[in-house]
């Protein structure tokens, strides 16, 4: 019997391999006019085209004249043809049957995906189409889920960094946040790092995934996508599934302050979350959350660590020569003249005459300490974080990015294209691992010189120095500590607030029933919390009514702990519910400080 068009189209069929853009035109502008089913095979032809050539998104837009198809090839478009505008319709009717969008509608925009089996390139795409004044734009995402690129280890970046990221992770609870713009290997990483956890936990681990859309389906995770429309958004989802008690947390982005609240809470009990966030560096996250108005005892307790991450393209291997960058560009990111010869791709077919062939991760990684904490506790400027961070250690983008021009991976042209010119030279990661004790040249080594006291001060002057000197050393020590005391506080009643908050949450939720019975209950745990935990208790208060049933006015749980400086202290929440009601008495409570309202 013999076989369907649309089953011979839907196996995959040998093809010569990538075109030439050149050429490619065209073959494209041939099939167009082939006959009846010639935009399906031009359809087909250029997401097949664009596959082999490593595109990422292929983009259809109508202009004035003709229909342009440009391909994203490593995070930059390239015209590849133009096409004849009366066969845009036809086009757009066949991409939109792919991904199984509304043929008819032509004046909104529409999301879609194409399955993998429903294309003879046989890769996963999502389709979004937009109404302009010359038709329909259509971007079409390429999902290659290449199961090499989700290993931290192949993402390209520092071993610093992938050593960071795998401590991070390797935390019980915390959120780490990643920030970049667009098209900066986010979403890679994030799949990645699900790949190491899944490992490191399997096969206890219990992982849910919040998106928007999900562009990656992963066998063991259990995946959703948001639907703004219906009501499902970031933050109600999020909400719902920490009821079921997730180990980790992937969340989208965050784009709002409920669901960044919201996911900052999370953070501090019990929960590793992961998520991204837009900045321009890893200390703007801080004042971005902060802006957003979460508190700030809440940013310093909850984020573990933030990744600032780009993607430059790497010089083709097989046409990259040496050249001579631009001097004044090569001095602001303080690469020297004196340094081994500069490379750059001169174009070959195997990139298509581009120069560059790939592209390959750099980053910095933030990791919250004290010193961290307290500024983000003082309302820091983004600024003064960043200086903090890197005089812990932390290496900023612009220095790892010189290093890949030192090593040849890139060039200095595309730093400037992804990384801001800074405004002084970063430091040179070659010289990060040299003797540490050599002060650079017009820079005085504190160490390098003791004062000698026969240079012409009297016994009686370094007495009175050394007395000044000790008392005031005493005295910051007084005040270091005293610092150190009301911050402990601070984090100790963060925590607090958050599990008696998460504790009348609970019993939000719960129907009325359940509810009686749960405040029978007088301790619940609270593990993060420091020191003993003494006592956390929820009650209700209930107003009965003339037909029996007994309406719930609100909801308190408080909580006592003794801290680390040895005192009591204790917290309260209390939540009004409404409309929330239950036939006959409620079961019996356990004593302590309730309310019966009157009726």
């Amino acid at each position: 019997m013999a076989r369907s068009k649309a089953a011979e189209r839907s196996e995959p069929r040998a093809h010569d391999g990538a075109l030439p853009f050149a050429d490619l035109e065209a073959e494209l502008v041939g099939l167009l006019g082939s006959g009846d089913e010639g935009a399906i095979d031009m359809v087909d032809a250029a997401l097949g085209q664009a596959v082999l050539h490593r595109a990422s998104d292929v983009h259809l837009e109508p202009w004035a004249d003709c229909v342009a198809l440009r391909y994203r090839i490593d995070g930059i478009l390239h015209e590849v043809a133009h096409l004849p505008h009366e066969h845009l319709r036809q086009i757009t009717g066949r991409i939109k049957v792919l991904a199984r969008m509304l043929t008819y509608e032509k004046d909104v925009p529409q999301d879609g995906r194409i399955d993998p089996e429903r294309t003879p390139c046989r890769k996963a795409m999502r389709v979004c189409s937009f109404p302009t004044v010359y038709g329909e734009k259509t971007v079409i995402r390429v999902l290659d889920a290449d199961p090499s690129l989700f290993a931290v280890d192949a993402l390209g970046f520092r071993a610093g960094v992938v050593e960071a990221l795998r401590d991070l992770i390797g935390r019980p609870q915390g959120t780490l946040l990643l920030t970049g713009p667009a098209s900066s290997g986010k979403t890679t990483t994030i799949y990645a790092l699900l790949k190491e956890i899944l490992g490191a936990r399997a096969p206890s681990a219990h992982v849910v995934t919040i998106e928007d859309p999900v562009e990656y389906r992963l066998g063991r995770v259990s995946q959703t996508e948001v639907k703004p429309h219906s009501g499902f958004t970031f933050e109600a989802a999020l909400r719902a599934v920490l009821r079921q008690d997730p180990e980790v947390i992937v969340l989208g982005e965050i784009r709002d302050p409920e669901t960044a609240r919201v996911a900052i809470q999370a953070g501090l009990t019990g929960h590793l979350v992961i998520s991204t966030i837009h900045s321009g560096a890893a200390a703007g996250v801080f004042t971005r959350l902060l802006d957003m108005g979460v508190e700030p005892f809440l940013v310093a307790s909850s984020v573990t660590g933030v990744l600032a991450q780009r993607l430059v393209r790497r010089n083709c291997p097989h046409c990259g020569a040496p050249y001579a960058p631009d001097p004044e560009l090569r001095a602001r990111f303080g690469l020297a003249e004196t340094e081994s010869a500069f490379r750059r791709g001169a174009g070959c077919e195997a990139c298509q005459g581009i120069g560059y062939l790939g592209r390959t991760a750099i980053g910095e990684i933030l990791a919250v300490d004290d010193t961290i904490a307290d500024l983000v506790l003082s309302h820091a400027r983004t600024q003064a974080i960043h200086e903090a961070a890197v005089r812990d250690g932390m290496v900023p983008l612009a220095a790892d990015a010189a290093q890949r021009v030192r090593e040849g991976a890139t060039t200095i042209e595309e730093v400037k294209r992804v990384v801001p010119v800074p405004n002084s030279p970063p430091p040179d990661l070659t010289a990060a691992d040299s003797d540490m004790g050599n002060s650079e040249p017009g820079i005085q080594n504190p160490k390098s010189k003791i004062q000698n006291p026969s240079s012409g001060f009297s016994l009686v002057e370094l007495m009175v120095a050394l007395f000044v000197f000790t008392v005031g050393m005493l005295g910051t020590v007084q005040l270091y500590h005293f610092g150190l005391d009301k911050i402990r506080t601070m984090r100790e009643a963060a925590l607090a607030t958050q599990a008696v908050q998460n504790e009348v949450e609970v019993l939000r939720a719960l129907p009325f029933a359940e509810l009686t019975d749960r405040v029978d209950a007088p301790f619940v745990s609270a593990p993060d919390l420091c020191g003993p935990l003494v006592n956390l208790t929820p009650s209700l208060t209930v107003c009965p009514h003339a037909d029996g049933a007994l309406r719930l006015k609100q909801v308190t749980a408080s909580i006592r702990w003794t801290g680390d400086n040895g005192r009591t202290m204790e917290r309260a929440v209390t939540t009004l519910i409404a409309d929330k009601a239950g036939k006959g008495t409620p079961g019996p409570r356990p004593a302590g400080p309730r309310e019966a309202a009157s009726p």
